[in-house]
């Protein structure tokens, strides 16, 4: 930790997942292990004792290993991209193919647990129609977010993509005045329209989700119904306060 926090490491963009995965080794070694050895090794059953202690073993035994891993991913890929020339063209084209395979991903395993909790147990009740509806509908809504999400992210990348490859490829190229011309207003274009999806998020979920699009509308209706009532509790005390002094 101290090699990778110093001077000389610490302008790398791949020292930072290696000063985390080292913090995190830190943890998992000494914590974990260390609990190990008084378990095995001189038989004292501090997790038995420690609800807490136990907890919090077994949350560390899962989560250092798996963040170690995935920080040495992180690192790895950061090193194997930075030494490929071709890298603009990965960045360019890596994000919209993995958000639509975690878009058919995240689809596949929604519809297989409505699935499974549509499809009655031997054992037990069987699902109602009204379950079903209210399951399918969310199945259907959350498809319907991710596609529209996958569509964006397909017209906005696809053309900021193009250019990166194509930037790539005729850097060397003799070009005229006007071509050039050309171009910096088609880069200009395509980095303005890759922008959209960032922007799109809201409208979508505003599109097509009716719980967000309730509390949406909630959200501005509450001042109203708060002047309202304090309105009328406004006009009731002061028919009480009349009506005190009339009798």
């Amino acid at each position: 930790m101290i090699v990778f926090s110093s001077r000389t490491f610490r302008n790398r963009a791949y020292s930072v997942y290696l000063l985390s995965e080292a913090m995190s080794d830190f943890i998992y070694f000494d914590f974990v292990l260390i609990t190990r050895i008084l378990q095995k090794g001189f038989q004292i059953p501090i997790t038995i004792r420690y609800d807490v202690l136990c907890k919090l073993r077994q949350f560390v035994s899962v989560w250092g290993n798996q963040v170690s891993f995935t920080l040495f991913s992180f690192a790895t890929i950061d090193r194997l991209l930075s030494a490929q020339r071709s890298n603009i063209v990965v960045t360019g084209i890596c994000p919209p193919i993995v958000m639509i395979l975690l878009a058919y991903l995240l689809i596949r395993s929604v519809r297989g647990v409505i699935q499974r909790r549509i499809v009655p147990d031997n054992n037990g009740p069987s699902v109602t129609l009204a379950h079903r509806s209210v399951l399918q509908n969310m199945d259907s809504r959350l498809t319907l977010m991710l596609i529209l999400q996958s569509i964006i992210a397909i017209i906005t990348y696809i053309p900021y993509a193009s250019e990166l490859i194509y930037s790539n490829v005729t850097q060397y190229w003799s070009k005229s005045d006007l071509r050039n011309a050309q171009e910096k207003v088609f880069v200009e274009l395509t980095h303005l329209l890759s922008y959209i999806f960032f922007a799109t998020s809201f409208y979508v979920s505003l599109i097509s989700n009716d719980g967000f699009r309730r509390q949406f509308k909630n959200f501005f209706q509450k001042p109203k119904s708060d002047d309202r009532t304090i309105h009328i509790n406004t006009i009731f005390h002061t028919n009480t306060i009349i009506n005190i002094q009339q009798k």
